[in-house]
């Protein structure tokens, strides 16, 4: 079971979504500002306290430092918004579209304050076809390679991005994808079909994945192809487009359900619809079971994702732990003989590649 704490924390961050809790007594539990900023969720944290009190000046006093996250994450997300439209426009005109992905979309069309989502990088989607058109394109403009050259050599090889490029103006990083997972993953999604299914809306130049397909591809990117552990903050961008979805279509649970099916990602979506349910009380049911998308998911694994999910709030995890969990994770994934084959063809082909070893790649690159 979570702790008291862990409760406490996770309801205050559930006030982000509509009609979320806002219990004040939550807010004014101790030790939430330093939680908050260790696990890099100070501007949700801020945020969701500022709508849990009114915007009373309160939330200042008892979040010092995730008023400070925030108002710097405010100055960069605003930037990182333009940015994207400024790129799309770019691409558009010379007939280029790109969908928005992860932080982007969930800022633009989920948070009502964009500053509770900041984000590392801009997350792109184009079509293969139109990936080195794109590419020569943002070179022109002047971005450059952001990585050392032996990594971005293995993202090309490897990955469903190219490396990132870095905005010589802003700093900021770009990175354009082809796809929505690596190339050796066992799950596979018909980019087509996304583009097929992808939105508009009336003030943007950019696109958007359906509402199912954001939220699929949220929780792969979370359940399995991330380490999960401490990464509260993805499972808090499910539950927001979710509440929102539910809010603006009460059939979303079940639209996303046919739509998991048809794509053979029900574990999945099951999974991160019953840890929604569990750790921010997220409602996809309709008249189904209230955890539940209409998949069968066992409590068990539900519990074990939890633990490592909340991991820092309750206990650090030590290395054994971690690797042990690590190793339960790919047990719980179901791996393939093909998919273990692909993985170690790559590893050997990078091996045969790189004869010396790489140099260290910068600290301050993460997928975001």
């Amino acid at each position: 079971m979570m702790s008291d704490d862990a409760r406490r924390f996770c309801r205050v961050l559930a006030a982000l979504a509509p009609d979320g809790p806002t219990r004040a007594s939550d807010v004014q539990a101790p030790g939430l500002d330093d939680r908050a900023v260790a696990l890099g969720l100070g501007p949700a944290m801020y945020a969701a306290a500022q709508r849990a009190l009114a915007h009373d000046d309160r939330a200042a006093a008892r979040f010092p430092r995730s008023r400070a996250a925030y108002f710097r994450a405010a100055g960069r997300t605003s930037h990182q918004l333009a940015q994207a439209e400024s790129i799309a426009v770019a691409l558009r005109s010379a007939g280029l579209p790109a969908i928005a992905l992860k932080g982007i979309a969930l800022a633009r069309r989920y948070y009502a304050d964009p500053a509770a989502r900041p984000m590392i990088d801009i997350d792109l989607l184009v079509r293969g076809a139109d990936l080195a058109s794109a590419e020569a394109m943002l070179r022109r403009a002047g971005f450059t390679d952001a990585v050392d050259a032996t990594f971005a050599a293995t993202l090309r090889r490897r990955h469903h991005h190219l490396p990132p490029l870095r905005d010589p103006a802003g700093g900021e990083l770009i990175e354009l994808h082809h796809d929505l997972l690596p190339r050796a993953s066992r799950v596979r999604i018909d980019v087509d079909a996304l583009w097929r299914r992808s939105i508009t809306e009336p003030d943007s130049a950019l696109r958007f994945l359906a509402p199912e397909d954001l939220y699929l591809h949220l929780a792969i990117h979370l359940l399995h192809s991330s380490a999960v552990i401490g990464r509260i903050g993805a499972l808090l961008d499910l539950h927001v487009l979710a509440t929102t979805e539910m809010q603006r279509a009460p059939d979303f649970g079940a639209r996303l359900s046919a739509r998991a099916i048809s794509l053979g990602l029900s574990h999945w979506a099951g999974l991160a619809a019953a840890l929604s349910h569990d750790v921010f009380q997220t409602d996809l049911a309709g008249d189904r079971p209230r955890n539940s998308i209409g998949v069968r998911v066992s409590p068990r694994q539900v519990r074990r994702f939890r633990d490592a999910l909340l991991s820092p709030l309750e206990r650090p995890l030590d290395r054994a732990q971690h690797d042990r969990w690590m190793r339960r994770k790919l047990w719980l994934e179901r791996p393939t003989v093909l998919h273990g084959l692909r993985l170690a063809a790559g590893a050997l082909m990078d091996a045969v590649r790189r004869p010396r070893p790489p140099s260290i790649r910068p600290a301050t690159y993460t997928s975001g």
